[in-house]
């Protein structure tokens, strides 16, 4: 982050306008420049001043919808997950501002993505069980595909949480403080029966009851953390609902079970379905709002 912000860093424009009206709600110049800024730092592309208006258009035009709608995103997701990239990049949330605000962006445009991505994912799940679902012909040759390319074989997990509890609202000091505590835990532990042996004895640690997932049911990211393990390891401290968090592997069992794929298949489609779904939702909002370029 602090590299992309060297980079990056342009000068801001002390004259701010009005460039556009979203059903009367406006859109500046600054926020124009701060949006082309946060793509540059979270896509590792430039797009233009008019690609950034028309973002920061489908944005406003789906949070309109939402607000409407009653589904909201909170606070504090938005500030949590804000701190996690922070204390991702060894950085707390006032460090980023100000790597953000030196790369031409700002802690608030920055979280208006974060709440964007969040708020996509609500509308696409709501359009997702309003939809039909995907076909048996797609799922059947979802899998085909998948043998095919080798992926017939998948896994079952068996799981155990431990939970660094840390207090909502935590400073990025003391989400650091206990990352750095989980982190100590999980380069001593070599076994789940060690893990919670070890947890017992620290405090304001909660250790959850085993849990068994297959492969396919587990997100991407978490799949491809566990899948790189070896019995006894353990995923790097994360951030979670509840504090800091590690997973560490107890067993890992092949399995050929095809509803194993399946499920892996149908997931996919639904969710490919849902953002095609979302996609052509905002086109159609924005055919129904009253759109004002300046």
């Amino acid at each position: 982050m602090m590299a992309a912000a060297a980079l990056w860093t342009q000068p801001v424009s002390a004259q701010t306008k009005i460039v556009a009206l979203v059903n009367n709600k406006p859109i500046t110049s600054s926020e124009v420049a701060e949006r082309r800024a946060v793509i540059r730092l979270t896509r590792k592309k430039d797009i233009s001043a008019k690609q950034a208006l028309e973002e920061l258009i489908d944005m406003q035009v789906l949070m309109q919808d939402a607000e409407k709608r009653r589904i909201t995103v909170g606070e504090d997701e938005v500030n949590q997950r804000f701190a996690g990239i922070a204390a991702n990049a060894k950085l707390n949330a006032d460090q980023l501002g100000k790597a953000l605000a030196q790369a031409g962006a700002s802690s608030r445009a920055f979280k208006a993505e974060i709440r964007n991505g969040l708020m996509r994912r609500k509308m696409s799940g709501m359009l997702s069980r309003l939809a039909t679902g995907v076909s048996e012909q797609e799922i059947a040759a979802g899998i085909t595909a998948k043998k095919t390319e080798g992926e017939g074989v998948a896994y079952r997990y068996t799981m155990q949480q431990i939970v660094f509890v840390t207090p909502k609202g935590s400073s990025p000091g003391a989400v650091n403080q206990r990352k750095s505590e989980a982190e100590n835990l999980r380069r001593r532990i070599t076994s789940c029966e060690q893990g919670i042996e070890f947890a017992k004895q620290l405090r304001d640690v909660a250790v959850k009851p085993p849990v068994v997932r297959l492969s396919s049911q587990l997100p991407g990211p978490v799949r491809d953390q566990i899948g790189a393990l070896k019995v006894g390891q353990s995923t790097p401290a994360s951030p979670g609902d509840l504090g800091v968090e590690i997973l560490v592997l107890c067993d890992k069992q092949e399995t050929m079970d095809d509803s194993a794929i399946r499920s892996e298949v149908q997931n996919q489609l639904a969710s490919e379905q849902g953002q095609e779904d979302l996609d052509k939702f905002i086109v159609d909002l924005r055919k129904r709002s009253l759109v004002i370029y300046r």
